[in-house]
């Protein structure tokens, strides 16, 4: 009897040590699990992150690349931009043109303008004061001023529109950006040749 119970005693303890054994390991592929499948969580956000900017930046490229190569040629100066005058846009032109004579310098530092390769007089923009560069000058400004009505200035201008007002033209005078520029540099020719100064004109009633 006693060697009887001393066997059974030992199954149970046996038995009780291959449970925990049992549970140990169960709990340890529990742990293992729930970490397997929070890195997969883990790599499946970071994942989802680099498509969803990869399709975001993509898209975005795609556009940019739309805009600059289906807009035409000339951009927006086709269209007009969009804090210009609105009734002027539908007439708004492209018209290419070359600018040259551009002066160069030697090494004393003497200025000239370049002759061209077929021999031919280059129009004169830069050197001592005379009639025909002014005369050349006022071929750039000929046709960028034009004549805007009271609602179209007052649109355009605000409540100052009044100081653009010219009675000799009967209208609100405007001009586009390159002819305020060319404006600029006649005035300050007549500033640096005060004595020597033809008469080159320079509007003052330019729009801003």
């Amino acid at each position: 009897m006693v060697q009887l119970n001393e066997r059974n005693s030992s199954c149970e303890t046996l038995h009780k040590g291959d449970s925990d054994l049992n549970e140990s390991v169960d709990f340890l592929l529990q742990l293992s699990t729930q970490a397997a499948w929070k890195r997969e969580k883990r790599f499946r956000l970071v994942a989802s992150f680099y498509f969803a900017t990869t399709v975001l930046f993509a898209t975005l490229s795609a556009y940019l690349y739309a805009q600059v190569h289906f807009q035409g040629r000339f951009g927006s100066f086709q269209s007009g931009y969009r804090t210009e005058l609105e009734p002027a846009k539908h007439l708004i032109e492209v018209e290419e043109k070359w600018f040259e004579a551009s002066p160069a310098f030697l090494d004393d530092g003497f200025e000239y303008i370049p002759e061209r390769e077929d021999g031919t007089q280059r129009l004169k923009y830069v050197g001592e004061p005379s009639k025909e560069i002014d005369h050349n000058w006022e071929q750039l400004h000929w046709g960028r001023f034009f004549l805007l009505s009271e609602e179209e200035a007052r649109a355009a201008w605000g409540p100052d529109y009044t100081k653009y007002w010219a009675p000799r033209e009967g209208g609100y005078v405007a001009a586009t950006t390159y002819a305020r520029r060319f404006g600029r540099r006649s005035t300050r020719s007549k500033t640096l040749y005060m004595e020597q100064s033809t008469e080159t004109i320079a509007l003052s009633i330019c729009g801003k």
